[in-house]
């Protein structure tokens, strides 16, 4: 079978449906081989966007005994809201 030229009939029955008849009807190319230096750039351009992606470093905008005391502090209102949520189906 030739991929290469559509057959008569399929050029005849596209034609009377209105759709203009292609000039060629090719198959897809078959993947050529991958040389030493696509291999490079893929993995060049892969790093690149590794890079571009990762997260900057960032300073600590509180003091970590801040965040531990309201830590604490919001532990403690949880188990307050519970014990009286305990204490009140009683």
């Amino acid at each position: 079978m030739n991929y290469g030229q559509a057959k008569p009939q399929t050029l005849q029955a596209i034609a009377q449906i209105g759709v203009p008849a292609p000039r060629l009807l090719a198959h897809a190319a078959p993947m050529t081989a991958l040389t030493a230096m696509d291999k490079l750039l893929f993995w060049l351009g892969l790093g690149a966007a590794q890079k571009g992606a990762r997260s900057k470093e960032v300073k600590p905008s509180r003091h970590w005994v801040v965040s531990l005391v309201a830590g604490i502090l919001l532990a403690l209102l949880i188990a307050a809201g519970a014990f009286i949520l305990l204490v009140s189906q009683q």
